[in-house]
């Protein structure tokens, strides 16, 4: 698993990396274990590595204390490993070390500035290199918010190709935004200048690149920030098998929003 650190929006972005299984049932590591920051300049993996962690220590990583030339796509990614990595690589290292079901292993990142911070449960493995990402963004918030929307990319290959990503209204189908979007890193897209109504729940479709979408409040005096991921339409599914669940809703929704604009009236 790979670990984010952003750096986006003028704000600190940290992963703290906790060394303490979920459960004491499943097999865990116990050896000290390295730590390094991996990032891609779309030639190749590099790797910085950070220092050594042992079971029942806790390292936090701060974008403000990296390289810059870590964060040159906006994001890097702490790595767990046991083994030395080379310093340039042209595939993503695969061990797993940090592994578990029932709960899963994570580590928390997020962003912070002077007044407050904010953070999720974060963990990425790396996105299918040629598959598409449906999902609906409830998180805009009115007021003295400005609201982004935030896409991660991770992929096993260094390179940085670039995607469209179509935000629609759900009502209509009309296209607020058609946008950008690059593999290995962090984009961000402003919200408020679309006037997307308080009564509409945007949907957001990539048919290219996977990416995972986050709304990113940050409130006009800075001393509130929020973030959440949206979820795959298939989440709430109880029974059966979510990958074929979701399939499914992505294709209807995909079909739905290529037969044009309806009228809202």
């Amino acid at each position: 698993m790979f670990y984010p650190i952003m750096s986006v929006l003028d704000l600190v972005g940290w992963t703290d990396l906790v060394y303490l299984p979920p459960n004491h049932w499943e097999k865990s590591p116990h050896s000290k274990l390295r730590i390094y920051v991996i990032w891609s300049d779309g030639i190749n993996w590099n790797s910085l590595f950070i220092c050594d962690i042992k079971r029942g220590d806790h390292k936090l990583l701060e974008s403000s204390e990296l390289p810059r030339e870590c964060l040159i796509t906006g994001i890097a990614f702490a790595y767990v490993t046991s083994k030395e990595l080379p310093a340039n690589m042209k595939t993503l290292p695969t061990e797993n070390l940090w592994k578990s079901d029932i709960p899963e292993w994570r580590a928390s990142s997020g962003f912070k500035n002077q007044y407050c911070q904010t953070s999720y449960q974060a963990d990425v493995a790396p996105l299918p290199p040629k598959a598409s990402m449906l999902s609906f963004h409830p998180f805009i918030q009115y007021g003295s918010v400005s609201n982004y929307l935030l896409l991660l990319n991770l992929k096993s290959d260094p390179s940085i190709v670039s995607s469209k990503l179509t935000i629609y209204s759900t009502r209509s189908k009309r296209v607020f935004l058609e946008a950008e979007i690059r593999a290995n890193s962090a984009t961000v897209i402003p919200l408020d200048p679309l006037d997307i109504p308080r009564n509409e729940l945007p949907v957001i479709e990539s048919k290219n690149l996977v990416v995972i979408p986050f709304g990113v409040g940050i409130s006009h005096d800075e001393r509130q920030i929020s973030m959440e991921h949206t979820h795959p339409p298939a989440s709430l599914t109880i029974y059966g098998d979510r990958r074929v669940t979701q399939g499914k809703i992505k294709r209807s929704w995909s079909e739905y929003l290529s037969r044009g604009v309806v009228d809202e009236n």
